[in-house]
């Protein structure tokens, strides 16, 4: 895989994270706003706040893991011609 495919990896996988995020952000927004009027009930707004959590520990570590690939993959090209000079 080139390097221009793994970043539009990245860049596909943050917009759809980003979108992910949105539409969670609202939904918990809504269950807020509803958890407020007492029309839904606690554990639903738990696992909302859950929801959220698991969403952006995914993005953080699939931003790591491609970002260390990519690390990894350019100190590997680049420790032969240091091992020269």
């Amino acid at each position: 895989m080139t390097l221009s495919k793994k970043l539009t990896t990245i860049a596909k996988l943050t917009f759809v994270s980003v979108l992910g995020c949105l539409i969670m952000y609202s939904l918990k927004h809504r269950l807020d706003i509803d958890f407020h009027n007492q029309v839904i009930d606690h554990q639903l707004w738990q696992s909302s706040n859950l929801i959220m959590l698991l969403t952006v520990l995914s993005i953080v570590s699939c931003w790591l893991y491609f970002s260390f690939k990519i690390v990894r993959k350019k100190n590997k090209k680049l420790l032969p011609v240091l091992r020269h000079k």
